[in-house]
């Protein structure tokens, strides 16, 4: 899968989106809340699991030709990311995203809200290794995830403060290529007035204005337009090593939240649980005072259906809650780790590539 280049169409910037999966070859162009769209989409549906992360949204400069491209390379780690995971390629968030013509974004935000059951049930079937373990070992996992979700807070700080010192660098990489083109731009102008004059129009000595030296100040403009600065793709890499970690980060508030829907359920059913008891007693309550004999009849119907209700999704939370804790704890951050240190290399060998490319633009 891949993202290209962002094409500006009026004052929208669009990204064109190509890939191949098993349903055959597909291309379409999404506009940025597009993607803003369909990652949180994918965080609310699949809580729990890791989702890579975009890049934020930024309000001023977000149609500066620098920032676009910026943002176009961070869209496409986001694909690149995404197409690691079969989970994610074959969803219907995804396939919505990847597949159909048109604004997508109202169509996320109209899907039907699922249970925990359904989540539940659409996990087994993409992770049907993850089995529920002893409470020792879910203990165990419970605290390699809070260990792990410090530590990525920890390398957020870091990288934040890395990522400022290459955006610094970049800028002083850049300030170095022209003026080094503005000092062999003023050494030609010199070669070609006074140099002309002192020599008496000898051209043999001249250098850089030499007839056998070309059209070197073409060549510098070349040279500069050309040359990759290595300080440029160090800081685009850092960001999106922030934003893999912003992944993962999303992924443990997710299953914080799966359990917070959990103690929420158990609230209500305990207030329920209460209304019912002083119901069948005869006791008045602030909800039945004005109500008829029937209308508290009802009422108690209501309540009894209401607990067990929450009784089922209250165990379905639990279960859902130890898949989550499973799949966390013993697939997704040892993925995370090797995936980080395979990415790693990757970028070594990229900067490598790059720094041979600009060696040759001097030969």
């Amino acid at each position: 899968m891949e993202d290209n280049a962002g094409l500006k169409i009026g004052q929208v910037v669009k990204y064109t989106v190509t890939g191949v999966d098993q349903q055959g070859q597909f291309e379409v162009q999404r506009r940025y809340n597009e993607f803003l769209a369909v990652n949180k989409a994918l965080n609310e549906r699949w809580p729990g699991c890791y989702i890579p992360a975009i890049p934020e949204k930024q309000f001023i400069g977000d149609k500066d030709e620098g920032f676009v491209e910026e943002r176009r390379q961070l869209l496409e780690r986001f694909i690149h990311e995404c197409s690691k995971y079969q989970y994610i390629i074959e969803s219907a968030e995804f396939q919505m995203f990847a597949k159909e013509g048109g604004e997508v974004t109202e169509r996320f935000e109209k899907m039907p809200k699922q249970t925990p059951g359904q989540i539940l049930e659409k996990f087994r079937l993409n992770f049907p290794k993850i089995q529920e373990e002893s409470a020792n070992e879910m203990a165990q996992y419970r605290d390699r995830i809070n260990t792990f979700s410090q530590f990525l807070s920890k390398c957020q700080q870091a990288n934040q403060q890395n990522r400022d010192s290459m955006q610094q660098s970049v800028k002083h990489q850049k300030q170095n290529s022209d003026d080094y083109k503005q000092l062999y731009t003023i050494l030609m102008q010199y070669e070609a007035s006074a140099l002309e004059y002192f020599s008496e129009n000898d051209m043999n000595s001249r250098v850089l204005t030499h007839p056998k030296a070309g059209d070197l100040n073409e060549n510098l403009t070349t040279m500069v337009a050309n040359f990759r600065n290595p300080f440029l793709e160090a800081a685009v890499w850092i960001k999106g090593e922030m934003l893999d970690i912003a992944g993962m980060l999303n992924a443990m508030k997710g299953r914080d939240l799966v359990m917070k829907r959990q103690l929420a359920t158990e609230g209500r059913k305990r207030d329920d649980q209460q209304e019912l008891e002083k119901l069948s007693l005869g006791k008045t309550t602030l909800k039945s005072f004005f109500k008829s004999k029937e209308g508290k009849e009802k009422d108690i119907l209501r309540l009894q259906a209401s607990i067990e209700q929450a009784n089922v999704e209250i165990e379905e939370f639990r279960k859902l809650m130890n898949f989550i804790t499973v799949y966390q704890g013993q697939f997704a951050i040892e993925k995370f780790k090797k995936d980080k240190i395979a990415q790693y290399t990757r970028m070594l060998n990229l900067m490598a590539i790059k720094s041979v490319f600009n060696a040759n633009l001097f030969t």
